[in-house]
């Protein structure tokens, strides 16, 4: 009897332990938004973003282009420092350039001050 007791000790952690999230894998949340994309978004690439109060504009699919503008059948609803927003047949998608790795006081992505 002593011994069952022990082993339900050890056993008990270790099946708690399996049933665990990895925290390698990324959320659930990402991979489903991945795997909804329209091909149309899958397509653009986004390479460049200048962004400043005053101005913005991105490179998408090798041509410069500004908000509201068009590109390859796609609006350009908005340029963020670190994305930009589009829109086909009122489908909105926001396309980022990279994963920021810290954010400014503001919120924004880029340079910490």
């Amino acid at each position: 009897m002593r011994n069952l007791i022990l082993w339900l000790f050890v056993l008990l952690p270790l099946s708690t332990l399996a049933q665990e999230r990895d925290p390698t894998r990324p959320p659930v949340n990402e991979t489903e938004t991945i795997a909804n994309l329209d091909s149309w978004a899958e397509e653009l690439k986004l390479t460049q973003i200048l962004y400043s109060e005053q101005s913005q504009s991105a490179r998408l699919n090798g041509q410069w282009v500004k908000p509201g503008e068009r590109v390859d059948g796609v609006e350009v609803t908005s340029i963020k420092p670190n994305s930009v927003v589009v829109e086909k047949s009122n489908e909105v998608v926001e396309i980022t350039l990279f994963e920021p790795i810290k954010q400014n006081k503001k919120g924004i992505p880029g340079a910490v001050q």
